[in-house]
């Protein structure tokens, strides 16, 4: 196996450091590529492949899945990995209240009545299988284990990995990523080290001077200054992907939220094709978050003044995003206060704050799992969220993609108008990444590769 190591710059350093854990778009993306979940989802084909389980079936209903597992992956100790260590997996995750995937398993049976011993009674493993019952229909499912919180846990070693890399060393500044010698081989050149550094200056906080001194392999992909776009543009090193990141308004945790008919004013009064087009035409405009073309309804030029102070972490382009607004609402005697808080800090002194969502696949359901969407703006509105898991529960059953247009639309409406959240724009991902780093997608249970014909690090 070649010694080479590639070196990524990224722009925040997880909020855990546990895969067990995962609380952000860092953690999802580093740990991933230590995880090995029953299935993966391939972007080109827009499909659900197997990675553990060589296969799967389901009943007729969606009600009853059986995942059969591959005999040859193996813990580092040289034990095989077993159905036994995905049920410890699950359970775990179903006990660990912050991991933002933990919610993905609410349909399986006694999910909703677990204390802090119990196991979910839909549950079964064998050595060679894992046996799920699941209170909903729910065609989906494989979809859901996806996820590096789905993956195995190991019987006396809480920490160990089981997908492509293990943890080396980890710190503030850095994570180490190592090749697992116990994962399969590959015949290709595989990337034997991953280096994240977490570290930015003042001078340079989009790594590209850096860059420029070859001293990256690879820039973060959520984090690109799209102004300096067009200097990058027509180089090969230059590459754009999809990471759907959504950015909205949202009430969360605020003590003194707007009232709803402020809410309505400003997701019909804000100009999002004016907001894309002063940000170099890079995100794209959302009226919804299901169904992206909810059309928008017109405003009334006028409102009482009024001062809402919306709280941002210091990301690119939050703080860019929340001047344009200011400039645009102000003629509605709107002012916009953009307050700083540090990164995953929720002080409720606010009034609305600038989210971030990284919604990983296409499908709507997995962002609509997210438990804080039930907790933070439907608990107190039990009819609407009733509502809201119909419309969810029929959607998970129908295949049909006019059908599902149609619910997706629903679903919208009442997030806007019930749960107060007002979408803005999808953020486009950019990222700087040398020829030779062939492999540079951050998915569980493949190694990263170099392309043939290209000088390897040392």
């Amino acid at each position: 196996m070649l010694n080479s190591r590639v070196r990524v710059f990224c722009d925040a350093h997880p909020l855990s450091i546990s895969p067990w854990d995962i609380r952000d778009h860092s953690g999802l993306r580093i740990f991933s590529l230590t995880s090995l979940p029953l299935t993966q989802f391939h972007k080109s084909s827009n499909s659900i492949k197997p990675l553990a389980a060589i296969n799967w079936k389901n009943s007729d209903d969606y009600k009853h899945w059986t995942f059969f597992l591959r005999e040859d992956f193996y813990w580092e100790d040289g034990s095989p990995i077993t159905g036994y260590d995905y049920l410890r997996g699950l359970n775990f995750l179903a006990h660990s209240p912050h991991h933002r995937f933990r919610s993905l398993l609410a349909d399986i049976a006694g999910f909703s009545k677990l204390d802090s011993c119990s196991s979910m009674i839909g549950l079964e493993a064998q050595s060679d299988r894992i046996y799920f019952r699941l209170r909903n229909p729910n065609r989906l499912w494989p979809l859901l284990l996806s996820f590096p919180g789905t993956a195995p846990k190991h019987p006396t070693n809480p920490d160990a990995e089981s997908g492509a890399y293990k943890i080396e060393s980890k710190s503030k500044e850095s994570f180490h990523l190592k090749c697992r010698d116990r994962f399969f081989k590959s015949t290709q050149k595989q990337i034997t080290d991953i280096i994240f550094n977490f570290q930015t200056s003042l001078d340079d906080p989009f790594a590209i001077k850096k860059w420029e001194e070859n001293a990256l392999d690879m820039t973060w992909d959520t984090f690109f200054p799209y102004a300096k776009k067009h200097l990058f543009h027509n180089r090969s090193v230059f590459h754009q992907s999809r990471p759907q990141i959504l950015t909205f308004l949202s009430p969360q945790g605020c003590e003194h939220p707007p009232a709803p008919e402020l809410m309505r004013f400003l997701y019909t009064a804000i100009d999002r094709l004016k907001l894309a087009e002063q940000l170099h035409h890079c995100p794209t405009p959302i009226y919804g978050y299901c169904h992206q073309d909810l059309p928008q309804i017109s405003s009334e030029k006028n409102h009482p003044e009024t001062t809402l102070k919306i709280g941002y972490e210091d990301f690119f382009p939050n703080h860019d995003i929340l001047l344009l607004l200011k400039d645009q609402l102000k003629p509605y005697g709107i002012t916009i206060d953009p307050i700083k808080v540090e990164y995953g800090d929720r002080p409720k002194s606010l009034n609305l704050r600038l989210e971030l969502l990284h919604n990983p696949l296409p499908d709507p359901f997995l962002m609509l799992r997210n438990e804080f969407m039930q907790k933070q703006f439907f608990d107190k509105h039990p009819v609407a969220w009733k509502r809201f898991s119909k419309l969810l529960t029929l959607y998970q059953m129908i295949n049909n993609p006019s059908q599902n247009q149609k619910l997706s639309q629903e679903m919208d409406l009442i997030l806007i108008e019930e749960g107060r959240i007002i979408p803005l724009l999808e953020l486009p991902g950019f990222y700087l990444c040398k020829p030779s780093v062939g492999y540079h997608e951050f998915q569980p249970g493949q190694h990263w590769s170099w392309t043939e014909n290209e000088k390897v690090v040392p």
